[in-house]
């Protein structure tokens, strides 16, 4: 069904001792050249770097990981019209010569072509999610920060150019895996449940969430300041890259959470 009314869904409520809790765990990181970007998954799990080291540590958070910047990339530069494994690949590369860190996940329940990374197995459904509620998402991202209501012709403009994405050409998630393996992508192995309570957008520079020490209250985590930084280092245009890293953070969150007949979460902006 096109653009399906929000308020058909019920929003989780997020009680105010929820939200302290969450945001009491995000911390300050120093130099986030140097760390990993992994999934927005609330779940925990051991890192390892290409050399198969352990990582220790806050990391980053995106959708999918890196796989965020991917479809970014895909995205904004031809309307998705390319074949998205060749874009992916000059993704990666691009971010080596940049020197940006690759990061990806699996997990427990990754079987056959299923990764368990919920953006990456999900990718098709999710861009067309998008496509056919994108006015819905829109009332949903104003709702949360009422600054961007400016940007509502921009916002219809962006959906208009992604009508076409030939999500035809994305491969199932445990390819999708394995080919950031194949380019030395630091790896993460979650363990456990989902139980996550909201999706947070975080814009503070220089903080993520400590995702290790945030079990009790699990939120999703979109370190939205870090993706537009490293955006605009691979050419996109800030405000596009923004608005579209929303609608694809929102439409995962229908995906992986509503469409399972799950209450809406919560939508709480860290700045």
């Amino acid at each position: 069904m096109e653009n399906t009314s929000i308020n058909m869904i019920q929003t989780r409520p997020l009680e105010s001792s929820e939200r302290a809790a969450i945001l009491s765990n995000f911390v300050e990181i120093q130099n986030p050249q140097e760390i990993a970007t992994f999934c927005v998954d609330g779940r925990k799990g051991p890192r390892l770097n290409a050399a198969k080291k352990s990582i220790e540590g806050p990391y980053l958070q995106a959708l999918g990981g890196s796989y965020h910047l991917v479809a970014l990339n895909w995205l904004l530069n031809n309307g998705g019209t390319a074949d998205y494994m060749q874009s992916a690949q000059q993704t990666f590369t691009t971010m080596q010569e940049k020197r940006m860190k690759i990061g990806v996940h699996r997990g427990h329940h990754g079987e056959g072509e299923k990764s368990d990374c919920g953006f990456a197995d999900n990718l098709g459904k999710i861009i067309q999610t998008l496509n056919n509620n994108k006015d819905g998402i829109w009332q949903l991202i104003t709702q949360a920060e009422e600054s961007l209501s400016v940007k509502t012709a921009e916002w219809g403009a962006l959906m208009k150019s992604i009508e076409d994405a030939r999500i035809d050409t994305i491969p199932s998630g445990d390819v999708l895996i394995e080919t950031a393996e194949s380019k030395g992508a630091d790896m993460q192995n979650l363990e456990g449940e989902h139980q996550e309570i909201a999706a947070v957008v975080n814009l503070k520079p220089n903080t993520t969430l400590n995702v290790d020490d945030n079990q009790q209250t699990q939120a999703f985590n979109l370190d939205l300041w870090r993706i537009i930084e490293q955006a605009e280092q691979l050419g996109m245009d800030e405000s596009k890259a923004t608005l579209l890293s929303l609608g694809l953070y929102v439409a995962t969150e229908m995906v992986l959470v509503e469409q399972k007949n799950k209450p809406r979460l919560p939508i709480v902006i860290n700045k």
